[in-house]
């Protein structure tokens, strides 16, 4: 009992220690991640901590909470990634969630224990004080953005951001950008600085290179540092476009040399290469013949390389000297009547070597290329151009410009409702369709920082409002009545107090036309308006009739110049149109009524009588066929109208209806013959394994098809994603839907008009058009294959079976799972990954050497590798209700002081246990789960320890009905 108490305690203090921030990246485009690590001896559930942050520095408060995923731990001594969705693969391996709006090197993160009312920063990056400009420094190594940073091995805990960050106190090392091969574990041995010491004659960073041949060195006064080229930099490899200076001995001939040159490649006069030996004797990266030495340039033609002049013949497209360069390329051309000389100020490549102008090697030294101001009304560079006529300009924030006036559109609604029911709407009162690619609606959170925007959100590629138009910008979750008028999607809408102004130009020069709230004082929870004081919370807003154009929030929503209807929350009925005058007339709506699957010869009825005019009556109605074979309708001017269906094909209907002031509107309805669509195998079967991250890619990849299946499995949660499979297929009958707008149950057969798109090799069917439910209550049975079927990562083999539910059977469970959910099992033919991805629930642990009497599942594809994902317990037959119960919980090979660890948190209600670690857990097989239990274990540790004996095994019945009982 005394070491049992003893072990107990060191287990306590175990639960005190800190998670930390082990390691950064603030990369390339969208590479950046957190890494975060656990340095104690225990699984560490991440329901109590946060990420939270803020943005561009902070007033000492986080802007936004961000929360782990449900169920996240990690485990002792691992480490726990969160990175962006679009990270390179490599980063996704070793990603755990994603999180898209990380730090851009200026937003500071805190690690947080608790809640978002009252919580402890355990570690940071950054902080939440004054804006720190683009980045954060670091140790004077470097900084937060175009870098990653590891924690330092010796560090155990977390640290406030001026201590780790502090050059006398530093925790991190700071590498260059994309240095990610120490991403996924942590600590490391053997970091090493950052910085080369450019004289000492050893590799400190362990990159390759040494002193000024380091990358590092390439400006230093060591080795000769120059900002106009660097032999440091690209070796000692003579002349490339890239260098601006050249680095063998051809550069006294051209008085060229780089500054760093000697220091960096030797004496400028190093031995002449011999043309003929096979050796590289001027150490300059090239051999005999293809040494410039040796091609005839400047007096050096030699015989054995038919050296003539200029060893490269300047106008006949050949590589005639064998340096890589051909003929306006080549050093050797250069003055050549071939080579026309760089004009460095026309716009034109001249000499089409293709660099432009000042971009041009030849125009280094010309006048005209000192920096341009393209504001300042003078022709700087004194090439006839002034501002932002000047080539040099493009791109220029200063010189943003449209090729459209601007118009005053405005928001005309509003929405702060339930859950993820938000949406803004904007209004186009002009006569004409107006591009939104000169707007944009940048908003601030929480109240702005001196007037300015914390986000700059453009609209979508493509975006347009038609004459008299809304467009609808809403959150991607939000209720399918908003989602049917809804153009673009958008994560981060107001909360109540996200102040959003609607601008045209670019992010540095603009001009609001509208505002929701506004970028000035934070207002609380919500903004007042109308007299209402919490207007922007929990409210629909709509734009009172007679409104043309926006105005300042404080005109819009002061009462006595009010311009807002205010609804109560969740009120949509004005959603999708804007009444700007009140007696205008209002478009009827035309209502064609829903798609239509039919069999081959029957009667078909299309009806259109749901058409509705809000003021006044429909008095026709006009149908054209506009797609499919030709039918006879029996009439076209009744609301309803019928035909025969055809053998085959998909039709559509397009119906236009006109109310009593002759305005009209029209709607397409589709009528799908059954056995006109195309059948998953079409989609899926091809002999063609593609390229990149490709594997066996759908040969209508990008294209709209009309497709039938039954679903087979859904995704769990909020995301509800499907498997859909043609049962009368055997191979290639299979494929993912990603597409959460259609809320199937398994067992549905779907008729789907939408798109099929590759993502990382694996086929999906997304961007639905039309989804009709045909029939339920189907059942589509497994296939039976072999673990070996799926192994081997993209192969014609297994890719028959991606996307269909497919069984195995006779398992062994041959690895545990890894902190993805993702174990293997094998019949005897090798390895097959089973993955608790589309599992709802958590999947039974079972420990190597288990055996499995089958496992079901849909065959997915992801990270190169294929697996099969169970849908729930029943999915999994052991076969058996037995155990082996020898304490061994988390079933990782060992009884050890991890597995007391786990035991005793479940005896206290900490842990949660499945069936099979009940049953493993309870030792002395009395049915209940308590401290004898605990006590058995570190009995048999010791006995383990002193004896070296054999864990003792029980076998037993399982006792799912028991209850855990805490004995105190």
């Amino acid at each position: 009992m005394k070491f049992f108490s003893i072990v107990f305690f060191s287990l306590s203090i175990g639960l005190t220690q800190n998670l930390f921030f082990s390691e950064y990246a603030e990369g390339s485009s969208n590479n950046k991640y957190l890494e975060i690590y656990n340095p104690t001896d225990e699984f560490i559930d991440l329901a109590n901590f946060a990420f939270p942050n803020a943005t561009n520095g902070s007033d000492g408060q986080y802007e936004y909470w961000n929360t782990f995923d449900e169920s996240a731990t990690i485990a002792p001594g691992d480490v726990y990634v969160i990175c962006h969705g679009s990270s390179d693969a490599l980063i996704l391996e070793e990603c755990d969630q994603f999180h898209t709006y990380l730090s851009n090197g200026d937003d500071g993160f805190c690690l947080a224990q608790g809640t978002e009312n009252s919580f402890s920063c355990l570690d940071w990056i950054g902080d939440w004080n004054d804006d720190p400009g683009s980045a954060w420094d670091v140790c004077d190594l470097g900084d937060t953005k175009d870098n990653t940073l590891v924690r330092n091995s010796n560090v155990t805990s977390g640290s406030e951001w001026d201590v780790s960050s502090n050059s006398a106190t530093c925790e991190w090392i700071v590498y260059p950008n994309e240095t990610w091969n120490y991403l996924g574990s942590h600590p490391h041995d053997g970091d090493t600085p950052v910085v080369e010491d450019c004289n000492n004659g050893v590799d400190d960073d362990g990159d390759g290179y040494i002193d000024c041949d380091d990358l590092d060195c390439s400006n230093n006064s060591d080795c000769g540092g120059s900002d106009d080229g660097s032999c440091a930099v690209y070796g000692c490899v003579g002349y490339t476009p890239e260098n601006s200076c050249q680095c063998n001995s051809l550069c006294v001939d051209f008085d060229n040399c780089c500054i760093d040159y000697e220091a960096v490649c030797g004496d400028v006069e190093p031995s002449t290469e011999d043309c003929t030996n096979g050796i590289d004797d001027d150490g300059d990266g090239f051999v005999d013949c293809d040494d410039w030495n040796c091609d005839g340039t400047i007096g050096d033609a030699d015989p054995a390389c038919e050296g003539s002049g200029s060893g490269e013949d300047c106008g006949n497209g050949l590589d005639d000297d064998g340096d890589g360069y051909i003929d306006c390329n080549d050093f050797d051309c250069d003055g050549d009547s071939n080579c026309p000389s760089e004009d460095c100020g026309n716009g034109l490549d001249d000499d089409g070597d293709g660099y432009i102008d000042c971009n041009d090697f030849d125009c280094d030294d010309d006048l005209s290329c000192i920096e341009t101001d393209c504001s300042d009304n003078l022709d700087n560079d004194q090439d006839g151009y002034v501002d932002c006529d000047d080539f040099d300009c493009e791109g220029n924030p200063e010189c943003f410009s449209c090729d459209q006036e601007s118009v005053d559109l405005f928001f005309s609604e509003y929405s702060e409702g339930s859950s993820n029911n938000k949406y803004l709407e904007i209004y186009n009162p002009s006569n004409l369709t107006i591009d939104l690619s000169c707007y944009a609606y940048p908003n601030a959170t929480n109240g702005g920082d001196n007037g300015n925007y914390d986000y700059w959100n453009a609209f979508d590629n493509g975006a347009i409002i038609e004459p008299g138009d809304v467009y609808v910008i809403c959150h991607g979750s939000s209720d399918p009545f908003i989602m049917n008028e809804c153009d673009e999607t958008h994560t981060y809408l107001s909360n109540g107090d996200d102040g959003f102004a609607l601008v045209y130009g670019s992010q540095n020069a603009f001009t609001a036309l509208d505002w929701i709230g506004d970028w000035n004082d934070d207002p609380g929870s919500a903004w007042e308006a109308c007299g209402v004081s919490d207007a922007t919370k929990d409210h629909t807003l709509v734009r009172k009739t007679g409104i043309s154009s926006g105005s300042e929030w404080s005109v819009s929503s002061s009462e006595e110049s009010c311009e807002w209807d205010i609804f109560d929350q969740d009120t949509w009925s004005n959603l999708g149109f804007h009444i700007v005058d009140p007696n205008a007339n209002i478009n009827p709506i035309s209502n064609a009524g829903e798609d239509q699957v039919v069999d081959a010869g029957v009667l078909v009825t299309i009806d259109g009588s749901n058409s509705s005019d809000i003021d006044g009556s429909i008095i026709a109605y006009v149908w054209t066929q506009i797609a499919g074979p030709t039918v006879s309708l029996s009439s076209y001017d009744q609301p309803e109208v019928s035909f025969t269906a055809p053998s085959e094909g998909t039709l559509e209907f397009q119906l236009e209806v006109y109310d009593n002031e002759g305005s009209s509107s029209s709607d397409v309805v589709s009528i799908l013959i059954l056995g006109g669509g195309m059948s998953v195998s079409a989609i899926q079967e091809t002999s063609d394994p593609g390229s990149g991250n490709d594997c066996y890619p759908s040969p209508y990849n990008g294209q709209v098809v009309t497709i039938t299946g039954i679903v087979t499995a859904i995704q769990p949660g909020s995301n509800p994603n499907f498997y859909f499979e043609d049962p009368d297929a055997d191979t290639f009958a299979g494929v993912y839907v990603y597409d959460n707008s259609i809320d199937p149950q398994v067992g549905d057969e779907l008729l789907l008009i939408a798109e099929v798109e590759e993502y990382y090799g694996l086929t999906e069917i997304t961007n639905s058009i039309s989804s009709v439910l045909i029939s339920t209550d189907n059942v589509v049975e497994p296939t039976l294959i072999s673990t070996s079927d799926l192994l081997g990562g993209c192969s014609y083999n297994a890719e028959q079976y991606e996307g269909m539910l497919v069984k195995v059977e006779n398992l062994l469970v041959t690895s545990t799972p890894n902190e993805y959910g993702e174990w293997t099992v094998s019949d005897g033919s090798g390895d097959c990954m089973i993955d608790d991805y589309f599992y709802d629930g958590s999947i039974d642990s079972y420990s190597e050497g288990s055996t499995i009497t089958s496992i079901v599942g849909v065959v997915n594809y992801a990270y190169g590798e294929y697996r099969i994902l169970p849908r729930n317990e029943s999915d999994i037959n052991t076969g058996s209700d037995s155990c082996n119960a020898n304490g061994d919980v988390n079933l990782d090979g060992s009884l050890d002081v991890l597995d007391v660890v786990f035991v005793v948190g479940a005896v206290l209600g900490n842990e949660q246990l499945n069936d099979n670690q009940f049953c493993i857990s309870d030792v002395n097989l009395d049915g209940n789960l308590d401290v004898l239990d605990v006590v058995t274990i570190v009995s048999e540790i010791l006995n383990l320890t002193l004896q070296s004996s054999e864990p003792f095994q029980y076998e037993k019945e399982f006792k799912s009905s028991l209850k855990l009982r805490t004995n105190k």
